[in-house]
């Protein structure tokens, strides 16, 4: 029941609420669950004392059977009832609410806890604004693992004013009956593990057999038919037909009792859906269209509603390999979705209202996009740019906005065209992070005189946006004029991604940098060298260029210059490409850059530590370069090796590094040997060219020789000797 009128809404609460004694009751379902209901309580304990307030604990096992969650409950709790469990939650529910004395109330199980209740304590303590709200929705992280990284957010309609009417209903998955509108939505969530690891599959095997026997009993309850049907397993063939057996007897039974068909109806749609998913991975795509189109045509079927149904037709149509049929359900499934108009008619809890959202309209527009595309078919696509609204959802404009200027280009009137790209992409007088990132990626790929034309088109864009701003800087190809407008704009440009091309810019225009620099913070200087380098400096060989560059243009020493050329020959050295000879020359240039930036950023020289203690507080990378400084300076191979070796278990990234240095050592030592191999060839010949000539009568002829020869090999301890032979037989 959704009520917008002021005075409607008072005279609803004036009938209808039932006598309170405080503000708010809160009702806690406690089973055993020890390791997680002090988490509940404890974030339950700022609500209780600061608002006006009551908490009821509903035990279900008994205290003799408590794994001791019961004795940590009694502290908090107001009011305990000991519940004789009966396998029916909408009972034990009522059972505390039975004896509520809030004007509000409040549930929860032992297995959730809320991460922050402030806004919760703010509306419970203004009276004036808990007076225009029948009901309250926060959000419920379902995690799926103890890891607290993999959950599911769904909006959790745990708490409405206490109406004479108010009960709860469904054995499983019980609701809490009625909730009237207007419902106050707060940012505030609670961190629900109950579905964690194997409790899931505990839980959905409990579930199922309550179901069961419920529906044994109860045919006719089609919420419950949804219930079990949703819980249910499809992966397996086996487990397709129990589900399809069970879809069968649930649409049987919606038909036996059309008096209820429209009470029912809302539970009837979502195992349609359900059935309609088990038809996707049949492939049965035809039976996905026919059914779906006769339901459309039903006039119980709500906007929204019809828009999940073109959603399953649109994937349909895209197996048959339709396209054109595809294009149609696609403006159908926005139709739909427009004309939805207040979301709160619609049931919150279907698990398929994501199937209507602007996300999925935008995925559509990638899938058919992506098709003309490889069609060439520039027309369509120009079309979609025309008619798609990216600033509703920037997170796809790095996928669509390439392919939109692509097409733009393929027109008669591309300026025409990628102005009303530009349009539908500015919100609130600005452009998102992604649609600069977008057009970067594209000018890339462009000719240059299609990429001329993109950049006058964006500086001719009416707007503050920086990145604007940025495009008629680089429109501007006289050095005196950038220079003129850069002084002018200087205050209104930044070098935040998207905008780190200005920093190409003011290079080659040797402006330095500094002004705009020493404006970003660490994650945003970050950020935006990486993407610079990354996207303009794919070829490393030029980074030494560029280095030289820097420093001819930037003269100011800040921790952001020294972390970019930091950034800059880390780059160098660690790419695949650079060869061991390469790293071994530009090394120095590495650890002078790595020590300055340890200067500016921890007040540390370095290369001068003496201690251990301050070496470790340093990060991996700095410590690297402190062995890797000392290999530099050994004057033995041992040391230099061992050196080495130090350095990469200090940072192992830089494996490639070290085994390129050692690499070169090992050719060293190997071009060494291979010296001394010939030497003592050469060495050999000669002694018996030398003694030769001895025995022809030529002693100083052979004296020279061997004279020569022990210049050369030192070591040889035969030369020597001959030596002294031919000087005794001169004398």
């Amino acid at each position: 029941m959704n009520i917008k009128d002021d005075q409607s809404i008072k005279e609803l609460i004036n009938n209808n609420q039932k006598p309170y004694s405080c503000t708010l009751t809160i009702s806690l379902l406690v089973s055993n669950n020890f390791k997680t209901i002090k988490n509940c309580l404890e974030s339950l304990k700022p609500l209780l004392d600061q608002v006006s307030s009551e908490l009821i604990i509903i035990d279900t096992v008994g205290p003799k059977n408590s794994d001791g969650s019961l004795t940590i409950a009694q502290k908090y709790a107001t009011k305990i009832i000991h519940y004789n469990w009966n396998n029916d939650f909408a009972a034990a529910r009522n059972a505390g609410l039975t004896v509520a004395q809030g004007e509000w109330f409040l549930y929860i199980d032992d297995d959730e806890w809320f991460d922050d209740v402030d806004e919760l304590i703010s509306f419970f303590n203004n009276k004036k604004e808990r007076d225009q709200y029948c009901s309250l929705a926060f959000t419920k992280h379902n995690y799926l693992s103890f890891s607290g990284t993999n959950y599911e957010a769904i909006p959790a309609f745990q708490c409405s004013r206490i109406f004479k009417n108010t009960k709860f209903i469904y054995p499983i998955h019980e609701n809490l009956s009625p909730i009237l509108y207007p419902m106050k939505k707060v940012n505030s969530f609670v961190h629900h593990y109950g579905y964690a690891d194997q409790k899931l599959a505990e839980k959905v095997a409990r579930n199922e057999i309550l179901l069961k026997k419920f529906l044994k009993a109860h045919p006719e309850d089609i919420h419950a038919w949804s219930q079990l049907i949703l819980s249910s397993e499809n992966n397996s063939n086996d487990e397709q037909k129990i589900v399809q057996s069970y879809i069968e007897q649930a649409n049987l039974n919606y038909e036996k009792n059309p008096l209820n068909q429209t009470k029912n109806f809302r539970y009837f749609i979502m195992i349609f859906y359900y059935s309609l998913t088990l038809k996707l991975k049949q492939k049965n795509w035809l039976q996905i269209i026919d059914t779906s189109k006769k339901l459309i045509a039903d006039h119980h079927v709500s906007d929204l509603q019809k828009a999940i149904l073109n959603n399953y037709c649109f994937n349909a149509a895209i197996g048959l390999n339709d396209y054109s049929k595809a294009g149609k359900f696609a403006n159908s499934f926005q139709k739909h979705l427009r004309s939805s108009k207040n979301s709160q008619t619609e049931d919150f809890t279907n698990p398929f209202e994501k199937k209507a959202s602007e996300i999925e309209f935008f995925k559509m527009q990638i899938t058919l996009v992506s098709y003309y595309q490889k069609q060439n078919d520039w027309k369509k696509i120009n079309f979609f740019s025309s008619k798609t609204r990216l600033k509703k959802a920037p997170v796809f404009m790095p996928k669509l906005i390439p392919a939109f200027v692509t097409a733009a280009f393929h027109d008669d009137h591309p300026k025409k065209i990628l102005k009303i790209i530009f349009q539908n992409s500015y919100s609130n007088n600005e452009f998102p992070k992604a649609f600069g990132q977008a057009i970067n990626k594209v000018k890339i790929d462009l000719p240059s005189n299609e990429k001329e034309l993109l950049i006058k088109c964006l500086a001719e864009f009416h707007s503050n946006d920086p990145f604007i701003k940025l495009q008629q800087l680089i429109a501007v190809q006289n050095k005196a004029s950038f220079q003129d407008l850069f002084s002018r704009l200087k205050d209104q440009i930044t070098l935040k991604v998207p905008n780190e091309s200005l920093l190409t810019l003011l290079i080659k225009k040797r402006i330095d940098p500094s002004y705009l620099a020493l404006k970003l913070n660490f994650e945003e200087w970050d950020e935006a060298t990486l993407v610079w380098i990354n996207t303009y400096l794919s070829n490393s060989t030029a980074i030494p260029k560029i280095v030289d560059e820097i420093l001819e243009s930037w003269t100011h020493t800040c921790w952001q210059r020294e972390f970019l050329l930091h950034r800059l020959t880390r780059c160098y050295l660690f790419n695949n490409f650079t060869a061991g000879t390469e790293i071994k020359a530009y090394l120095p240039e590495y650890l002078k850059y790595t020590k300055s930036l340890c200067q500016t950023q921890y007040s540390i020289n370095l290369f001068e530590i003496t201690e251990k203690k301050q070496l470790n507080i340093l990060p991996g990378e700095f410590r690297f370069c402190f062995y890797l400084q000392k290999a530099v300076k050994a004057e033995q191979i041992k040391d230099y090796l061992e050196l080495l070796r130090l350095a990469l278990k200090e940072y192992p990234t830089g494996n490639q590094v070290i085994k390129k240095l050692q690499r070169l050592v090992k050719v060293q030592l190997g071009q060494d040997d291979q010296v001394q191999k010939q030497l003592k060839q050469m060495g050999m010949q000669v002694k018996i060219r030398a003694a030769t000539l001895i025995s022809q009568g030529y002693l100083q002829e052979s004296l020279e020789l061997l004279t020569q020869l022990q210049k050369l090999t030192p070591n040889d301890s035969e030369v020597p000797k001959l030596i002294k032979l031919v000087v005794r037989k001169l004398n």
